[in-house]
């Protein structure tokens, strides 16, 4: 086992860096996906579903069983979003909102927003300590 696999755990679709304390995306690379996977239940396992659910769900696929392979149109617009996709392993968050730069006296705000559409809803929000009288850390 070298290193990095010591220090980093996946945990609920997510990569845990234990030594840098932060979470992240691990996005297979597109030769990695086999065509077994190319299934209702083989997408499903991706991250950042949304999109994945907004694809099958324009397909017209629900006759389909989970374990079937999906039709050549909805593998190419899988593709083209797996494309996308790769950006999110640039994504890190950090689990902890301080990082031991925080005193008690610090003030802790939460910012939270939310918005929907015909196909889906969301919300995200974002935290972050007051550092001093102009400077805030923010996650989300």
């Amino acid at each position: 086992m070298d290193q990095e696999q010591y220090f980093c755990t996946k945990m609920l679709g997510l990569v845990w860096d234990k030594a840098a304390d932060c979470l992240s995306c691990e996005i297979p690379l597109e030769d990695d996906v086999p065509v077994q996977s190319m299934t209702k239940h083989g997408l499903l396992s991706y991250p950042a579903l949304l999109p994945v659910k907004l694809i099958l769900q324009s397909a017209g696929v629900a006759k389909i069983s989970w374990d079937e392979r999906l039709p050549e149109e909805v593998i190419g617009k899988f593709k083209k979003w797996h494309v996308e996709i790769k950006c999110l392993e640039d994504v890190h968050v950090a689990r902890h909102v301080c990082d031991g730069q925080c005193s008690r006296d610090n003030q802790v705000q939460l910012h939270t927003f939310c918005d929907a559409s015909q196909n889906a809803y969301a919300a995200v929000v974002f935290y972050g300590p007051r550092m001093t009288m102009d400077e805030y850390r923010c996650s989300c």
